[in-house]
């Protein structure tokens, strides 16, 4: 069994990953004993979920990997840009309301949050490391977020 997801970056973000956590769970019976992925990564997506959409997509991640499989994250830490999902769904103004219900904000999420959500999805062995120093890309926010590196259980 082989599957490949792709989410746009655009509005539907949020729905389609949402809709691939929900419709998309394969048959733990058709996952046992199958060669899995042995990298999983995401970049410049984890942001736009919601916690609980990620912490589905982190299971889907965790059953598509083999045992000692790599999961690679990329995400945002809370700041002045990327607020916190609480800081979001407390926004009662139009713009705030209707960026999250259309899925057009980005979540920062602690290094801490991340780790916590990720080791309770089955992943060990979990390292954060800002990319400030390590990649520079002009006009972009990139150097100021993370990368999170774990492993399947």
């Amino acid at each position: 069994m082989s599957m490949l997801w792709t989410f746009p970056r655009s509005a539907g973000l949020r729905e389609g990953a949402e809709r691939a956590a929900q419709h998309h769970v394969p048959d733990p019976a058709e996952l046992a004993g199958n060669a899995m992925a042995d990298v999983a990564y995401s970049f410049a997506v984890v942001q736009h979920l919601r916690a609980e959409t990620l912490e589905k997509v982190l299971s889907l991640l965790a059953d598509a990997l083999r045992p000692n499989g790599i999961l690679l994250l990329h995400f945002a830490v809370p700041d002045r840009v990327y607020r916190t999902e609480g800081q979001w769904r407390s926004d009662t103004s139009l713009a705030g309301r209707t960026k999250l219900r259309y899925g057009l904000n980005c979540f920062g999420r602690s290094a801490d949050e991340m780790a916590d959500l990720v080791a309770r999805n089955g992943f060990t062995d979990v390292m954060v490391c800002p990319l400030s120093g390590s990649i520079t890309v002009p006009c972009d926010d990139v150097q100021d977020q993370h990368l999170l590196t774990a492993r399947r259980e």
